[in-house]
């Protein structure tokens, strides 16, 4: 400004006064959103899972507050978001979002692209493969004065980091301009939660364990497995690749079972030999598993189905009948057997305990008589001395609870008197059982030369496994698969096809099918060599073993010893577990279990009634073992044995008897009643009652355990029951809830908050479990109820989700 000073003359001065005036300009702070949303929320999410830490899909809130921050005296201009960026655990990552594209129907991952709103807010979309665009977010302004703002996110966003729910961090630029255009930029961030799948619930499986036979169950309790992948919707259901070439641990016929993946992943094969089949109707295939999964979310057909094409060796056993525990008659005599020490030697003391036995009968057309000197076999009637030699052999014939007196009476074996009748035939035995491999081992009178055998398989069926029987020699004659000679301790490869074969410096010659009928002949056995002779996949029921002349290759006579077989029991169930993961399609997965059991078939020890068309009651017999139920309501009674009883749908009552059993209700709300011994019960689907010991009877003292099924934690209206709980310090009985907690092993299961994952009410008898560590008396879901007075005794089971079991008493 200009001043002037004047004088009382009129003498003046001019001056100028200067004063600055400061402007005023926006003030804000960089802002993070104090909430954390999640895709949980987005449609069809799924509550909970590793890490789950936020909730809704918008948030709001201010960009700048109190007198220090916002437009200032110069007042408000504008305020403008632009440039995005996103990162998550592993760092900067380009933001992509699923979209469903309308022109396939199928979920993508699609690039997030970041536009204005017009109104200084942003919206952010994504174009699917066939050019639809589709929202993703939007942030908006929602007023100047104050900075208030709004994200709100319509679309489920990909996370990297697979496993966990993660979060990713969005952060936007913001720019505060004043009236006068003075303007400051800061950034605002923005959480947002991963959506995660849960676990499912397979209906086990059981079926018999036979060529054809097939189950179909569902893969989970709702038949929907895509309602278990949430908002980031379904990437795969598929079995674990690491069961492709993995050695399965089972066998058929003798050979190695070895898991192949076809079709993506949504089909397992297991099959033996050296090619590995790209089809289920190719070469070596014993069994094959499809998963059936129907890629709807409003739809419910989601199964699998078990179809066999072989039998797996199920429940293999060996006996060596020569190495203790088996005794045989001495001397000559017309036949002769090995049953067990409590029972021998023949006629001895019988005992009905469906054993596995070995009775030896002479073959050949001038064989009369089997003679046991110390424990070397040979044959009496043809050629000279007690040895095997022209025109004589042995037959082995694999029987069950054999009995009769073998010592000589007046003739031989063939004696015939009267016409019709062989009074020396008076073996009797309760049926054959089939084995998958036999052997013996050859003495030979002179150790210094060699002797040839030929080898013959058949086929021996009784018309009726419970009635008594006597009859051998009238079965049907098989090929042999396979033979392995060992020398010395040393064994040969399996040997298939006619040739030289040299084994630890000794050479034998092999002749495959040599009757054309599926018989072996071995040329150049030495004294101690063992052969061991393989059938097919059905396995066979008698063995004879005939003296060859092999000429220059070896024509010495042999006695025989080492008898041992490999054999499959026909009461022994088989467990197929296979692994399958299901991923979300932004790489997160949760795993799971095929549980298959085959059982043996009709008519040896299951009985199946899973093609009924209605309810059945029923109990086992004394031959019987195992029950395969209906899909209606079923009462079913096991027997004193190890008997396996499935009930399959319906609301069944299963009642295992004696013996250490396993009871699997499956679908319904079933009773399951384990009575003496260990047993296992599985309830499955439904709210359950379970009891472990006799109806009544307190007196067993065995420990059962009790498997708590998934739809109790996630389902509020299914709760199981123990009756007779006895934990730590009594029967030692095990809750098993490996199925409801993936967690460390040595954790303990009922911490402080934020680590009581499974919690008792001592009042209500009610068990609780939490998976995020937060059971009480109110929270979380009660499963099961045991009963008051059981705290400090009860044993909780769980795993860490790869196949690690923990245990611990609450």
């Amino acid at each position: 400004f200009d001043f002037t000073l004047t004088d009382g003359d009129g003498d003046s001065v001019t001056r100028s006064l200067t004063i600055n005036v400061d402007d005023d300009t926006p003030v804000a702070d960089d802002v993070a959103d104090p909430d954390i949303l999640d895709d949980e929320d987005q449609a069809n999410g799924l509550q909970g899972g590793s890490g789950d830490d936020g909730s809704g899909t918008s948030t709001s809130g201010f960009l700048f507050s109190g007198a220090t921050e916002g437009f200032g005296a110069d007042q408000a201009g504008s305020i403008t978001f632009s440039n995005m960026t996103a990162s998550g655990d592993a760092g900067a990552l380009t933001l992509q979002a699923m979209v469903l594209n309308a022109t396939t129907g199928l979920w993508e991952q699609a690039t997030v692209n970041v536009a204005s709103d017009g109104a200084g807010g942003l919206v952010g979309t994504a174009t699917d493969a066939n050019a639809g665009v589709h929202n993703v977010f939007t942030l908006t302004v929602d007023d100047l004065a104050t900075g208030a703002y709004t994200f709100t996110a319509t679309a489920p966003l990909v996370h990297p980091t697979a496993g966990t729910e993660d979060n990713l961090t969005l952060a936007f630029d913001f720019t505060l301009t004043d009236g006068d255009g003075d303007s400051v930029t800061r950034s605002l961030t923005i959480n947002v939660d991963d959506d995660i799948p849960v676990s499912y619930q397979t209906e086990n499986a059981f079926l018999l364990n036979q060529a054809s036979a097939s189950f179909t169950g569902n893969l989970d309790v709702d038949v929907n497995i895509d309602d278990n992948v949430g908002a980031d919707q379904m990437g795969s259901l598929v079995f674990d690749p690491a069961l492709n070439n993995a050695d399965s641990g089972l066998k058929s016929d003798g050979s190695p079972i070895t898991y192949t993946l076809i079709n993506s992943g949504k089909t397992l094969i297991g099959y033996t030999g050296a090619a590995v089949p790209t089809g289920t109707g190719d070469a070596g295939v014993v069994f094959y598993v499809t998963l059936n999964t129907d890629g709807s979310l409003a739809a419910a057909t989601d199964t699998y189905t078990v179809t066999m094409v072989e039998t797996i060796d199920g429940g293999e056993s060996s006996i060596n009948f020569t190495g203790g525990g088996f005794l045989a008659a001495g001397g000559n005599a017309d036949w002769n057997g090995f049953v067990s020490s409590a029972e021998a030697p023949l006629p001895g003391t019988p005992i009905d305990n469906n054993s596995q036995d070995l009775l030896l009968t002479p073959v050949g057309p001038n064989t009369g008589t089997v003679n046991n000197s110390t424990g070397e076999f040979g044959a009496g009637g043809g050629a000279p001395g007690n040895t095997i030699g022209a025109t004589e052999g042995l037959r082995l014939d694999f029987v069950i609870d054999l009995q009769g007196d073998p010592s000589s009476g007046s003739g031989d074996y063939t004696t015939e008197s009267p016409p019709g009748t062989f009074p020396n035939q008076d073996h009797i035995f309760d049926g054959h059982y089939s084995v998958l491999a036999a052997s013996a081992t050859f003495l030979l009178a002179n150790a210094g030369q060699t002797a040839s055998a030929e080898f013959k398989v058949y086929d021996d069926p009784d018309t009726d496994p419970g009635t008594v029987q006597t009859t051998v020699g009238d079965g049907i004659e098989e090929s042999i698969t396979k033979i392995v000679i060992v020398h010395d301790a040393v064994s040969s490869t399996e040997i298939t096809a006619d040739g030289s074969y040299m084994v630890n410096g000794q050479t034998y010659i092999v002749d495959i099918d040599a009757d054309g009928n599926g018989s072996v002949v071995v040329k150049g056995l030495k004294d101690g060599d063992e052969v061991q002779v393989f059938g097919d996949a059905n396995g066979f029921e008698s063995l004879e073993i005939l003296y060859f002349d092999g000429g220059a290759d070896g024509d010495d006579k042999f006695n025989l010893s080492g008898f041992k077989t490999s054999f499959i029991d026909p009461g022994d169930p088989v467990n197929v577990p296979l692994d399958v993961t299901l991923t979300d399609a932004d790489g997160d997965s949760v795993n799971g279990t095929l549980d298959i059991t085959l059982l043996p078939p009709d008519p040896l020890t299951t009985v199946d009634y899973s093609a009924s068309g209605s309810g059945v009651t029923d109990t086992l017999s004394a031959t019987e073992l195992h029950f395969i139920g209906s899909n209606f309501s079923d009462d079913l009674t096991g027997n004193a044995e190890d008997n396996v009883i499935a009930g399959l749908d319906g609301v069944d009552d299963l009642d295992g008897q004696d013996g250490n059993d396993r009871l699997d209700g499956g679908y319904g709300d079933d009773i399951l009643v384990g009575g003496l011994g260990s047993d296992l019960l599985i309830g499955g689907p439904g709210s359950d009652t379970m009891t472990g010991d006799l109806l009544g009877d307190p007196s067993d003292t065995s420990a059962d355990t009790f498997v708590i099924g998934l739809d109790s934690l996630t389902d509020a209206a299914v709760k199981d029951i123990i009756t007779d709980y006895s934990g730590d310090g009594f029967d030692g009985d095990i809750i098993d809830l490996t199925e409801l907690l993936d967690l460390a092993v040595g954790t303990s299961v009922d911490g402080a908050a934020g680590s009581n994952y499974v919690h008792y009410n001592s009042t209500t008898g009610d068990i609780r479990v939490d998976p995020d560590g937060n059971a009480s008396d109110t929270d979380g879901e009660a499963v099961v109820n045991i009963g008051t007075g059981h705290s400090g005794t009860i044993n909780i089971l769980f795993d860490d989700g790869s196949g690690n079991t923990g245990s611990d008493i609450i």
